[in-house]
């Protein structure tokens, strides 16, 4: 019984470590990050840009801070508010 319970334990620890991938330069480039938020005059519009999303482009995400209104746009240079 001992030795059962014993395989029965390596097998399913050598399958739970298996399955974390491998973190690499590879990795670290897709993944995504905010930059650069921003909040304007009013307070009620908030903006930040995700950093490569989609991979290797940024989108700039516009929200509006009362409703749920949304607004991204892949690749746009500035989300300063004036």
């Amino acid at each position: 019984m001992k030795y059962s319970l014993s395989i029965l334990f390596i097998i399913i620890l050598t399958r739970v470590c298996a399955q974390k991938p491998i973190i690499n330069e590879r990795a670290i480039k897709s993944w995504q990050w905010v930059n650069n938020p921003s909040i304007s005059a009013d307070g009620k519009f908030v903006a930040y840009y995700i950093e490569n999303k989609p991979a290797g482009h940024n989108s700039l995400v516009i929200k509006s801070s009362n409703s749920s209104w949304e607004s991204v746009f892949i690749d746009a240079k500035s989300n300063v508010y004036k």
